[in-house]
C-alpha cells in the first residue's frame, strides 16, 4: 500500500483527474470523451511532476535528527532487535 500511495498514485493522479472531468463535462452536455486525444505527454510530465514533488517532500521531510547514531537489527537472546537511532551523547 506504501508503495501505491508514493509512487502509482502520484503519477496516476493527474491522468485520472483530467478523464474523470472529462467524462463529467461529457455527461453534462458537453463533447464526447475522446480518449485517443488527450494531452499524453502532458498528463504523463505533470505526474512526474506531481511525484518528484511527493518523493522530495517525503524525503525531507523523515528521518531521525542530524547527528545521530544508527544501531542496525540484532539479535539478543534468540530475538530480532529491530535497527533504531539513537542519540550518540
Amino acid at each position: 500500500m506504501r508503495a501505491f500511495l508514493t509512487f502509482v498514485l502520484p503519477l496516476l493522479l493527474p491522468t485520472v483527474l483530467f478523464v474523470a472531468w472529462l467524462a463529467w463535462r461529457a455527461r453534462n452536455g458537453g463533447p464526447p470523451l475522446d480518449l485517443s486525444r488527450l494531452p499524453w505527454p502532458w498528463l504523463a510530465g505533470s505526474g512526474v511532476a506531481l511525484l518528484v514533488l511527493v518523493l522530495g517532500a517525503w524525503a525531507l521531510s523523515g528521518g531521525a535528527p542530524p547527528g545521530t547514531a544508527y544501531v542496525p537489527a540484532r539479535m539478543e537472546g534468540g530475538r530480532v532487535i529491530g535497527g533504531e537511532a539513537v542519540d550518540p551523547r
